[in-house]
């Protein structure tokens, strides 16, 4: 780096630039670090073709969401507090 700093000396400052501003370098740090853990996760991921019906996908996806087959029970309503009659 300091070699080639003679010959682009606005490299001089890019690196100052980034020296002194850490959000700067962390913004630019960012993607690249996803993109590494992407190919990480790519590289580990066995991947298979398979056939399925529409049925099978949806439900595939309903039980990843966490929300079984089942059909839900409706809320029960919770009653109303009776008003106290008054004596007089």
């Amino acid at each position: 780096f300091v070699e080639d700093e003679s010959r682009y000396p606005a490299q001089r400052e890019v690196f100052e630039f980034f020296k002194n501003t850490p959000e700067a370098a962390a913004r630019l740090r960012a993607p690249v670090f996803e993109d590494k853990v992407v190919d990480f996760i790519t590289a580990l991921a066995k991947v298979e073709d398979k056939t399925v019906t529409l049925e099978e996908l949806n439900k595939s996806a309903e039980i990843e969401a966490g929300e079984e087959a089942k059909p839900k029970k409706p809320a029960k309503k919770k009653a109303a507090p009776k008003a106290k009659k008054e004596e007089g």
